[in-house]
């Protein structure tokens, strides 16, 4: 899956040399009620972060996921890892990024 999305952004981004990713990209996994949404204000101010956190359960409510599921079909792995990376190769994502909820399979 990894270089799959991999060609895939470095076509978008004109070469592989143009991605930018965040400096330091932290993941809270956990079982849904863990407590991620409750801690991720705590963590992003303790780590200086200020770009808007990456929930991979609000990315399944963007354009391309809703069609997906209008669709009929399931968001498989391989389209949320396509949206993660398009959210952390963001501009906005650049100093640090705090990712909530993936991946959504083991």
């Amino acid at each position: 899956i990894f270089q799959q999305a991999w060609r895939r952004l470095a076509t978008r981004a004109g070469g592989e040399m143009r991605i930018k990713l965040p400096s330091e990209i932290m993941f809270l996994g956990g079982a849904p009620g863990a407590g991620k949404g409750t801690m991720t204000p705590y963590i992003m101010y303790e780590r200086g972060l200020t770009a808007k956190p990456i929930v991979i359960s609000s990315l399944l409510k963007s354009p391309a996921a809703r069609k997906i599921i209008d669709e009929g079909g399931l968001v498989g792995d391989m389209e949320v890892f396509n949206m993660l990376l398009d959210e952390l190769s963001s501009q906005e994502q650049l100093e640090g990024a705090l990712v909530d909820g993936f991946p959504r399979t083991v």
